[in-house]
């Protein structure tokens, strides 16, 4: 989020799909789970996927262009350079550049009852609390 509101990515953005899940239902999981007697094992805790590209649309869609949010996607081979200068490996961007995932979070939802904050929600408030806390520095 950071790099996204300084601008790293406004020439481009890497071809590349995130889960993407708030952390408040991240701690009410891990409440739900210690309480519940029928949840064992372990839970996908994932709200939707968005690419880097998605998620600068909608914050651009939600806080304006007063930031500098990506516009486009990098092509594959530049992602492949770049996310090595980014501590990314070969293998990661070869396993993950220009594929879109999904996850299912039906377990998560049946058995701890998780009603998962959106994405949009979660990316917009992130946002905001950055920008405040960068204030707050200042």
């Amino acid at each position: 989020m950071r790099d996204m509101l300084r601008g790293l990515h406004k020439f481009g953005t890497p071809a590349m799909c995130l889960g993407m899940v708030d952390v408040r239902d991240v701690a009410k999981a891990h409440v739900e789970a210690a309480i519940r007697p029928d949840a064992e094992g372990r839970f996908l805790l994932v709200a939707d996927s968005k690419t880097f590209l998605e998620a600068g649309q909608i914050l651009r869609e939600r806080l304006g262009n007063k930031y500098p949010f990506p516009k486009s996607t990098l092509p594959n081979l530049l992602f492949y350079v770049i996310g090595l200068t980014q501590g990314l490996t070969w293998k990661v961007v070869r396993a993950n550049a220009g594929y879109r995932v999904a996850y299912d979070n039906a377990r998560s939802r049946e058995v701890l009852g998780i009603e998962h904050i959106p994405a949009e929600t979660t990316l917009v408030e992130q946002a905001k609390q950055q920008i405040e806390a960068h204030r707050a520095r200042r």
